[in-house]
This record gives structure tokens, C-alpha cells and sequence, in this order.
């Protein structure tokens, strides 16, 4: 029997509040002797601990999230959408990642990097470490540089290196608190493309193919665009889709959409319904409109598309009541959604989420 279960998955086709629905939180692992544990921070100002240099600069990087220039009226005034939070975990010389890791598996975030990590020791686990949440129901990705190919929609590999910014060399590691703030900061309505680096003004220079050619591979990068150093388009690491996961799973926005509905559902649930209300068919109903109610706010929000749809778990409640011996065949349909079925709620969601305008093809006609 063990646990209780909670698992929500999501698959490309084949009111009560859901509270934090609309936020998104940054999580960095540094290695820093003088600051150790765990920290939280709602805004730079309130970091006063005595951290590294290196790490105070991380964090304040991580605080800035996605910059982007607003109309306001006649006037462009820059605006910085942030994390709703910054938590750091400082790993002192008597800690290790692995214990860290245990720490943080009962700690709620959406996006996590860690500047010193290499693919030697610390990559590995942190991709590992962001599986085995997914494995238990929390979704949330990690942001790492690398030279291995990951193939997933829950790791975002940066890969602009060497860039150099008057005395300072940044490589693609110390950029990754930045990524993971914007990533973070950015409202859902938006993706990341073109988010602007501002304490950045020149990159590597690339050509278009060999950006281009990064992309495809899974990889985000920088270009200068307009004057500024912006983010080239939000990719995530997936390249080779499967049966779970198609080539949405490619966008970090809607990767980002998908996750969230994922997050705030279980948080509603295991707030609300674990262990609290009695499994009656009335009560599944309840759930599945709770549920249709969030889901009709995110479509008026335009961040998922019309067509959507919550049901009971047609081909899910049947395989169960097989596995318990109920002649399944002698029900209707209608019966065979009332069926007692324990402690088990299988629900069915089916939806689109509405990516973010990126490619656009004008013609003018004079």
C-alpha cells in the first residue's frame, strides 16, 4: 500500500485557488565556506549574509529576471519581470551536493542551477536529482552548461562561453543564475526569446547557421539583436520526441505552462482532497469542475488554448476495476464512471498551451 499517490502526467495528444499558480521560483547551489544551508530571499536587497563575491554576484544576476523595454504611451520604459523568490543553498567544506540535494527534495522550486557544477560530478546528479522529483509528482527544471547532450524537456543546456565584459570573462556556468532568473521572472503569458543579458554587450560572434545549428541541437544561446544581447530563442534540451512528449516539450514556455498546471493541481489537491473527502462519484465530479475552473481562467489568460478538457479516466478506471475482478463489460458507461473505485481518483486532462509570437513572415505589397 505504502504512500499515497498523487501523480499527474501530461502527454502531447496521444476555485478553490490553486494558490502560487502565477509564480515562479529560482533555486542556486553555490559552494561558499562563509554562508552554509539554506537561505530565501524575495529581493536583492535583503541578502546581508557575507557570501563570495562570485555568489553574491550570482544571486544578484538571478534577481534580475527577464528585462524587456514596455511601451508606455509614446515612451519605451524598461521593465524586469523577477523570480517571485531567490533560495540558495550554500555548500560549505563540510557539506556535500548529495546532502544537499536530500535538503532540497522537500523544497518547492521551478527553475535550479549550480554555477560550479561540471559534467564530471555534479551534472549528472542534478539532472538525476530533477527526474527522481518528477518521479513524485513536483515538476521543475534544472539549467546547466555541458558538452553531453541531455534530450529533455527538464534540462535547459546554456552554451554561450567565453564572453568578455571589460575585465571580466563569463563563461557559460556563470551565466546560468541569470538564465535561471529569467526563466523564473518571466510571466507566463511570455517566453524567454529575446529577453534582454543587460550587463552584457558583446558575445562571441556566430553565424545565423551556426546558431541556428545550436538551436536545433537543443541548446540556448545568445545573439545581439537590436543593439542589446538578448537570448535567441527558449529552447529546451529535447531533441528526439517520443509517445509523452512532442515538440512543444521543445519550448521553454510551454514546457513552463505545462508544469505549472501540473504543480498547482497537485498542490490544490494534497491541500484540499488528500485524505479529506470521501471518494463518491459526486466528489470526483467536484474536483474535475474545480479543476475545469482553473483551467477556463488560464484559457481567458491565453495560456492555454480553447479545447480543453477534464473527464474521469475512462480507460484508467476500467483497467482497475479489470485488475480487481468487476465485470466490466455487463456496465454502462455511466456506471462504469460511478463505480466504486477505493481510494483511487483516475482524471483525464486534455490540453494545448498557446506558445508565444516568435516567427513572423510579412509581406508588403506597394
Amino acid at each position: 500500500m505504502g504512500l499515497t499517490e498523487l501523480k499527474i502526467s501530461f502527454k502531447e495528444e496521444k476555485r478553490r485557488a490553486l494558490e502560487g499558480a502565477s509564480t515562479s521560483v529560482a533555486l542556486l547551489i553555490l559552494k561558499d565556506s562563509t554562508v552554509k544551508g539554506l537561505k530565501e530571499y524575495v529581493s536583492f536587497d535583503q541578502v546581508t549574509e557575507k557570501y563570495k563575491s562570485d555568489n553574491l554576484m550570482y544571486i544578484e544576476h538571478a534577481f534580475k529576471g527577464n528585462i524587456q523595454d514596455v511601451r508606455v504611451g509614446g515612451v519605451l520604459e524598461e521593465r524586469a519581470y523577477t523570480p517571485s523568490k531567490v533560495i540558495v543553498y550554500s555548500i560549505g567544506s563540510d557539506d556535500t551536493l548529495d546532502n544537499a540535494l536530500e535538503v532540497l527534495e522537500n523544497v518547492e522550486f521551478n527553475y535550479m542551477c549550480m554555477p560550479d557544477a561540471t559534467d564530471e560530478v555534479e551534472n549528472p546528479k542534478l539532472i538525476a536529482f530533477i527526474n527522481k522529483l518528477k518521479e513524485i509528482g513536483h515538476w521543475a527544471d534544472v539549467v546547466i552548461a555541458t558538452n553531453n547532450p541531455s534530450n529533455s524537456s527538464s534540462v535547459i543546456e546554456f552554451a554561450t562561453d567565453n564572453i568578455k565584459e571589460g575585465s571580466v570573462t563569463y563563461t557559460a556556468n556563470k551565466l546560468l543564475p541569470f538564465i535561471v532568473g529569467a526563466c523564473a521572472g518571466t510571466p507566463f503569458t511570455q517566453s524567454i526569446t529575446y529577453c534582454n543579458v543587460p550587463f552584457i554587450t558583446n558575445i562571441p560572434k556566430k553565424t545565423n547557421e551556426e546558431l541556428n545549428s545550436l538551436i536545433n541541437a537543443g541548446k540556448l544561446v545568445l545573439v545581439k539583436k537590436g543593439g542589446k544581447v538578448r537570448i535567441a530563442r527558449g529552447v529546451t534540451s529535447l531533441t528526439g520526441v517520443d509517445g509523452n512528449e512532442g515538440e512543444t516539450f521543445k519550448k521553454i514556455k510551454l514546457v513552463r505552462t505545462y508544469k505549472m498546471i501540473n504543480n498547482a493541481v497537485k498542490k490544490s489537491i494534497t491541500d484540499f482532497y488528500v485524505g479529506k473527502v470521501s471518494n463518491s462519484y459526486d466528489n470526483k465530479c467536484l474536483l474535475i469542475s474545480e479543476i475545469k475552473g482553473f483551467l477556463e481562467d488560464l484559457n481567458r489568460s491565453e495560456m492555454i488554448a480553447n479545447g480543453f478538457s477534464v473527464n474521469i479516466d475512462m480507460e484508467a478506471q476500467k483497467k482497475y476495476l479489470i485488475e480487481k475482478g468487476v465485470d466490466v463489460k455487463s456496465l454502462s458507461e455511466q456506471e462504469l464512471k460511478e463505480f466504486n473505485t477505493g481510494s483511487k481518483v483516475f482524471i483525464v486532462i486534455t490540453l494545448k498551451g498557446v506558445d508565444a509570437m516568435e516567427d513572423f513572415y510579412i509581406n508588403i505589397n506597394v
